[in-house]
């Protein structure tokens, strides 16, 4: 799943994302989330609704209620860049996924090395997922708001530039039929409430 969506019933808001382990981790703080494996989605009562969306734009720099404006993005990595225990993630994006040292690593989706790679290294107990120096990444479909607060605070070891897109008139459809449903919502909401 690439797109954020939200569905209620019997309030209960149901959170489609696509995985990002940081999200998994702060969700789970809610009291009432529970992961229902059927419908691959997180599920909380309506009235937290609010504040999971806050979670959302923090992680993936949009909820379901706004534009997902995305770019694609040149990563240039200076200097070979690790995580123990765990994957090497820029933009929700997972660079480099590695379970051991001799498990080898692999990247998430949306992500193309152009040079370089993702390996993994360490010991057995002190595993590592790295992806290595010089690497040239294309990153896809990553959100706009997320690379421009990138731009305040970025991180030494990558230099990135936005790739120009060609218009992609599939996404625009979509981005079409998302906003006559929150159109088709909000009439209803101002209906209800006149």
């Amino acid at each position: 799943m690439s797109e954020i969506e939200v569905k209620i019933r019997d309030d209960k808001a149901m959170l489609y994302t696509p995985y990002n382990p940081e999200f998994v981790k702060r969700i789970k703080k809610f009291s009432d989330a529970r992961w229902n494996s059927g419908e691959k989605c997180w599920t909380i009562d309506e009235s937290n609704l609010d504040a999971a969306r806050v979670i959302m734009k923090e992680i993936y720099g949009y909820a379901d209620n706004e534009i997902n404006e995305k770019v694609t993005l040149k990563i240039h990595v200076k200097e070979s860049v690790s995580k123990k225990h765990g994957d090497v993630i820029l933009f929700g994006k997972i660079l480099s996924h590695a379970t051991g040292r001799d498990s080898g690593a692999h990247p998430g989706s949306d992500v193309a090395y152009i040079h370089g790679s993702a390996y993994s290294d360490g010991s057995a107990k002190n595993w590592e997922s790295v992806v290595s120096e010089d690497s040239e990444i294309l990153l896809h479909n990553v959100n706009k708001n997320l690379y421009e607060e990138y731009l305040e605070n970025p991180q030494e070891e990558y230099e990135i530039e936005i790739v120009p897109d060609s218009i992609d008139p599939a996404a625009l459809k979509q981005e079409k039929e998302r906003l006559l449903k929150r159109i088709k919502e909000i009439n209803y909401i101002l209906n209800c409430e006149g």
